[in-house]
């Protein structure tokens, strides 16, 4: 049995990213926020999460915020096309990107060469 190449691809990302997937109206990611680091930052995978530091303190929707703007920077779209589906008030999230391709968002929030992929936010 074959499959189409672009299936083929896709299972194979997914395979290697469980972190993001796709949906019908973008790409939903799990990511696991770090509060109160010393700076915003993509730190890899862990536990099937994208684990994002983040300088904002997690009190009154902060570091939320700060992990939408950040998102919308690297990905490079507007905050509005970003929602936070559920996790508002715990460290693990599920956030919706809408109108883009897993290859797009993973390509973005990927780690150079195993290192910590930093934003500054002033």
């Amino acid at each position: 049995m074959t499959t189409a190449p672009a299936a083929s691809q896709n299972t194979a990302a997914s395979e290697q990213m469980s972190w993001i997937s796709a949906d019908n109206r973008g790409v939903v990611i799990s990511v696991r926020v770090v509060p109160r680091a010393s700076r915003n930052e993509v730190c890899g995978e862990v536990g099937g999460a994208l684990k994002i530091r983040l300088r904002a303190p997690p009190v009154e929707g902060k570091a939320n915020r700060m992990l939408i703007e950040f998102l919308g920077e690297r990905i490079g779209i507007r905050r509005s096309r970003i929602a936070l589906l559920a996790g508002e008030k715990g460290r693990g999230k599920r956030i919706r990107i809408e109108s883009v391709t897993v290859e797009t968002v993973s390509r973005a929030l990927q780690t150079v060469s195993g290192q910590s992929s930093v934003v500054s936010h002033h």
